[in-house]
C-alpha cells in the first residue's frame, strides 16, 4: 500500500498528472486494483493531488469513492478523526482535514 502511494507521490511531484491519477487510483483499490480502500491517507493524498491539477468532478469524485469506502486506518487518518475536536464530522470533513494537513509533496 505505501510503495503505491509513495510512487503515486513521486509522478505527482514530477507532475505527471496522468501516471499520478493511475497510481493513487491503484493505491486505493479503484477499478478492480488491489490496493486499499481503508487507508485513509491514501484518499487524502488523492484530494490533495485533485485539488491542485483536476477538475471540480474528479475532486468530486474522490469525496464521493471516499464517502464510500469509509476509511478507518493511516499515519494520519485516524489521529485526526478520533480528536475530540473532529467527533462529530463526516468522513469527507475528515478527508479535507487530513488533506490540508499532508505535508507538500
Amino acid at each position: 500500500m505505501r510503495v503505491l502511494i509513495t510512487v503515486a507521490r513521486l509522478f505527482y511531484a514530477e507532475r505527471a498528472v496522468d501516471k499520478a491519477r493511475n497510481w493513487f487510483q491503484r493505491a486505493v483499490g479503484v477499478a478492480g486494483n488491489r490496493g486499499d480502500p481503508d487507508f485513509g491517507d491514501a484518499w487524502a493524498w488523492w484530494l490533495k493531488f485533485e485539488q491542485q491539477h483536476g477538475t471540480v468532478a474528479q475532486r468530486d469524485d474522490v469525496v464521493k469513492r471516499c464517502e464510500l469506502a469509509e476509511p478507518k486506518h493511516g499515519d494520519l487518518w485516524p489521529v485526526i478523526a478520533k480528536d475530540p475536536a473532529n467527533a462529530r464530522k463526516s468522513t469527507t470533513d475528515v478527508l479535507r482535514l487530513v488533506a490540508k494537513s499532508l505535508a507538500s509533496s
